[in-house]
């Protein structure tokens, strides 16, 4: 039978369902453990407590838990992580060190990963790197310098290259945006992005972009116009909406 666009056996559906079932119980046994040595590495006086429940992590089903503790934490979690699968067998652990080599926050996280997977099989994760081998985007930004000054994004493409411009709000629709202005619906920002030079007008049906006050926040910042009366938004800055 076909399933989610590949042809399975229902031999091959109950494994995969047993697999799921087993990772699930191992996530619930190991995730609690991993975050309470983790905890405990950091207390003063307990460090050899929580490196002895560390020693004792060689289930393969232990890897995602040891990712979301370890691996998608600071250089320091990560160093720890590429202790723990150094010391797990399989083709899985041998999969996440391979990224922690290649996606690793410093150096010596990305050096480490890589001296631990010398010791293994490197048929695992090969292929894995193969596969992330791209040919360089050229491209070129021109930033928005404020009203009246769109910005510009250049792509060269293998046959056709692709310019987007982004004209920001004008001064006076910039000023709306600090007074209640009845002509003016609140939730929305006259703002446009299309491949026409800048100038050119929008393209043909063409209409603004709905935004949530956070964005609106944040744009205000972008486009140099002080700071802003949102003092909720504390948050990443979010993108600019396109469409």
């Amino acid at each position: 039978m076909k399933q989610d666009g590949r042809w399975v056996s229902s031999e091959q559906i109950a494994a995969e369902k047993l697999e799921a079932e087993a990772q699930r119980k191992a996530d619930a046994k190991w995730l609690p453990i991993l975050r309470k040595a983790k905890a405990t590495l950091a207390q003063k006086g307990r460090q050899a407590e929580a490196e002895a429940t560390l020693a004792e992590v060689k289930d393969p089903r232990a890897i995602p838990s040891i990712w979301k503790v370890f691996g998608q934490g600071t250089a320091d979690d990560q160093e720890r992580a590429i202790d723990l699968l150094g010391h797990i067998e399989g083709e899985r652990a041998s999969r996440a060190l391979a990224g922690l080599a290649v996606f690793g926050k410093t150096d010596l996280v990305r050096r480490s990963a890589v001296e631990t997977l010398t010791r293994r099989n490197p048929d695992d994760v090969l292929m894995l790197w193969v596969g992330l081998l791209q040919k360089p985007v050229k491209y070129e930004v021109r930033q928005v310098a404020g009203p009246g000054s769109p910005g510009v994004l250049t792509v060269e493409g293998a046959k056709f290259n692709v310019r987007r411009s982004y004209s920001p709000p004008s001064m006076s629709q910039t000023q709306d945006l600090f007074v209640d202005n009845p002509e003016m619906k609140r939730f929305t920002l006259p703002m446009q992005l299309s491949s026409d030079p800048p100038g050119a007008g929008p393209p043909p049906g063409s209409k603004p972009v709905g935004y949530k006050p956070e964005i609106r926040c944040a744009l205000r910042l972008r486009l140099h116009l002080g700071p802003t009366p949102c003092q909720e938004f504390a948050g990443p800055e979010p993108p600019i909406p396109v469409v």
